[in-house]
């Protein structure tokens, strides 16, 4: 059953951010940034775990599925203001958002690894919310190449499908237009 009398918080905070702190400081520059306590997520959106959640309405009970949803390489880092206007939308029509930010690296396992992780420290609050929802993994761009990735690679994540968005399966060089002149600089 949903828990919809007892609604949460429109906004939480991390109980790991010592956990987090750890990992940042073991890793060097590719990792998360603690999200400033000044910008909290913009609406309905919820920050958990370093995930954004944005539950559908209380009048449609069981969401239809959850999404987990990963947004582009330029703009993974932010999918709950980037994506915004669609993930509102699907909200709004029954499905229950966790949008995962992540760091652009051309480590994709490492990634993976990391959206995976952040996805695992809010699953078993949101199973005992709504009971089991199907997973539906989307992704745009590069985050439908990690959908991929997380789906063919790590069969203990399941999901009943994947949207995949402006997948391709070319060399960044020849996926985004002017890489070399101007985003290569930025990762040198």
């Amino acid at each position: 059953g949903m828990a919809s009398s007892n609604p949460e918080p429109t906004k939480k905070t991390s109980s790991s951010s010592s956990a987090s702190s750890s990992s940042t400081s073991r890793s060097s520059t590719k990792t998360e940034r603690p999200r400033s306590a000044t910008m909290p997520p913009p609406g309905r959106w919820e920050e958990m775990e370093g995930n954004y959640i944005l539950r559908p309405p209380p009048e449609f009970g069981q969401p239809r599925a959850l999404i987990s949803f990963l947004g582009g390489a330029l703009v993974g880092a932010s999918p709950h203001i980037a994506y915004r206007y669609i993930l509102e939308r699907l909200s709004e029509a029954g499905y229950l958002i966790v949008a995962t930010p992540y760091n652009l690296s051309f480590d994709h396992l490492a990634t993976c690894d990391a959206v995976i992780g952040k996805f695992e420290r809010i699953a078993p609050t949101l199973a005992r919310q709504y009971g089991a929802v199907p997973v539906v993994g989307v992704g745009h761009s590069c985050g439908a190449l990690l959908q991929v990735l997380i789906t063919s690679l790590f069969p203990d994540t399941p999901r009943a499908a994947n949207a995949l968005l402006s997948y391709n399966n070319k060399p960044i060089k020849e996926a985004v237009p002017f890489f070399d002149e101007v985003f290569a600089p930025l990762f040198t």
